[in-house]
């Protein structure tokens, strides 16, 4: 009888640490982990925070070291996009048309932010590279708009200005951190956030609710998947949202977090 798979989709935290609690609880089968960016799987809140800044370079974010691995026999597949998932056939399908069957399979895709009509120009903050996309901006431009409040949003804020730009934050509700802190809490974080020190100054702007659709941060999630088999394929646009990492530990799942902000740019006059 063949050891049972355990195919991961999702290569970033949430992935890499299944992996390693598989091998601690004594999982002696085989594990694929899947993910379709180029980097190993790495934590996301550096991006808002230290790597953003320019304090830690991107070496730190990694969740293990590079033969981590294969020292425990995981079968880690980078730049590899699964398409479609073949419920029936127990198999994923891959981009390259490649298919690998599974035991059990695990989703942790985790969110991915949602580009808002006519920002196909503003940048979003997911991943590694738009981090350091992102930190090319504070170093060369003048002013930031930030859209959604969250936790993202607000870190991002303040390293904008930090770094000495002019930062406008809209958030569809009143303050920001509403759903998460309640008004109270979040009262402070937005005077902590428009006077504190003089350093850190944003204009928390409320978005009329008929433009909530446009401007309120939104990341687009995973359907769920019918508990009944079926022969037919899921369609990776149905089911997956895009098939990276998951979303950061600090941002993202804390509760009433909007998502990933979009900000947009300015270059810096003269």
């Amino acid at each position: 009888m063949e050891p049972p798979t355990f195919v991961i989709i999702g290569a970033g935290l949430a992935g890499a640490k299944t992996t390693e609690a598989l091998r601690d609880k004594g999982f002696d089968g085989r594990i694929v982990l899947l993910g379709d960016e180029e980097q190993r799987p790495y934590e996301r809140p550096p991006l808002s925070k230290d790597i953003l800044i320019g304090k830690a370079g991107p070496d730190t974010a990694f969740v293990h070291d590079e033969g981590w691995y294969s020292e425990h026999e995981v079968d880690l597949r980078l730049g590899a996009r699964v398409t479609a998932i073949h419920r029936a056939a127990h198999e994923v399908e891959l981009a390259d048309g490649t298919r690998v069957g599974y035991t059990k399979l695990l989703l942790t895709t985790g969110a991915e932010p949602r580009v808002l009509p006519g920002g196909e120009d503003a940048l979003t903050l997911r991943r590694l590279g738009d981090s350091e996309r992102l930190r090319q901006v504070l170093a060369t431009g003048s002013r930031l708009a930030v859209v959604g409040a969250g936790w993202i949003g607000l870190e991002v804020a303040a390293a904008a200005r930090q770094a000495g730009l002019d930062v406008t934050v809209l958030e569809a509700l009143e303050l920001p951190l509403l759903p998460a802190l309640g008004p109270e809490v979040a009262r402070v974080f937005a005077d902590l956030h428009t006077a504190h020190a003089g350093a850190v100054r944003a204009v928390f702007r409320k978005v009329p609710q008929r433009l909530l659709s446009l401007l309120h941060a939104q990341v687009s999630r995973s359907l769920p998947v019918s508990k009944r088999a079926s022969a037919r394929p899921i369609p990776a646009a149905r089911a997956l949202p895009r098939l990276d990492a998951s979303p950061a530990p600090c941002s993202a799942p804390r509760p009433g977090e909007p998502g990933s902000p979009h900000a947009s740019p300015s270059r810096r006059r003269g």
